[in-house]
C-alpha cells in the first residue's frame, strides 16, 4: 500500500506477489490479493493477465456474491480485449450460477449489449431473485399479456405480488392456474396449497380449508 501511494507499480506488484505466493497467507487473503494483482493488470489494460488473476481468485472465494462479481468482471475484461464469446460466456455463467446475485442482473444489461435478448418471463425470475418485486411484477404481466403464456408466469407474479404484501391479489394468480390452465394440472397441488395458505393469511379460514381439501 505504501509503494502503491507512491506510485511505485514495480515495487506494488512484487508485494503483492509475495503476499499471495507466502504460504501462510490465509486463503480469504490470497483471493483479495489475486484480485488486486488482477486490478492493477486491467489498469495496464493487460486483459489476459487481468482474467488470469481473477480466476485464481475464484479459487481461493466462496462467498457467492463475491465469485458472482468476480465472473462479471472477467467478461468485461474478456470484451475489452474483443472476445465477445468469451465475455458472453462469463457473464451467461453468472445468469446460470448466481441468479440471485446484482451482478446476475449486470449481466444481463451487458448480454443484451452484444445481441443478448431475454424473454419477459426470463427477466421476471431474475428480478425476483433479487427481490426486486415491482420490476418482477412488471416482466411477468408483460409475460402474461402473451396469448399463449405459460401458467408458470401466474406463479411468478404471485410470487412477487404476495411480496409486495398485496395477499389478495396473489391469490387471484394462484386461481388463475387452476381456472384458465388445464394443460398445467401438475401445478394445480401448488396452486391449491397456497390458495389455502394465503386465504388463511387473509382470515378466510373457511376458504383456506376448502382450497386444501
Amino acid at each position: 500500500e505504501s509503494y502503491a501511494a507512491l506510485g511505485d507499480d514495480e515495487n506494488t506488484l512484487a508485494q503483492w506477489m509475495r503476499v499471495y505466493e507466502e504460504p501462510r497467507t490465509l486463503r480469504v487473503n490470497r483471493a483479495l490479493t489475486a484480485q488486486q494483482i488482477g486490478d492493477w493488470h486491467a489498469e495496464q489494460e493487460e486483459w489476459a493477465e487481468a482474467i488470469e488473476w481473477y480466476a485464481a481468485a475464484l479459487e481461493g472465494s466462496v462467498v457467492e456474491s463475491y465469485r458472482a462479481d468476480l465472473m462479471y468482471k472477467q467478461g468485461l475484461f474478456a470484451n475489452s480485449a474483443g472476445e465477445t464469446e468469451r465475455a458472453r460466456a462469463y457473464w451467461q455463467t453468472v445468469l446460470d450460477e448466481y441468479p440471485g446475485e446484482s451482478a446476475a442482473l449486470e449481466a444481463v444489461t451487458q448480454l443484451e449489449q452484444v445481441g443478448g435478448a431475454f424473454t419477459p418471463l426470463e427477466l421476471g425470475d431474475l428480478y425476483l431473485a433479487n427481490e426486486q418485486y415491482t420490476n418482477a411484477g412488471a416482466q411477468y404481466v408483460a409475460a402474461l399479456e402473451a396469448e399463449a403464456h405459460i401458467a408458470y408466469g401466474h406463479i411468478g407474479l404471485a410470487r412477487a405480488t404476495e411480496a409486495n404484501g398485496n395477499l389478495s391479489g396473489a391469490v387471484a394468480e394462484w386461481i388463475k392456474i387452476v381456472e384458465t390452465h388445464p394443460e398445467s394440472t401438475d401445478l394445480y397441488p401448488e396452486a391449491w396449497y397456497n390458495i389455502g395458505r394465503l386465504q388463511l393469511a387473509l382470515g378466510a379460514t373457511t376458504e383456506a380449508f376448502a382450497a386444501w381439501q
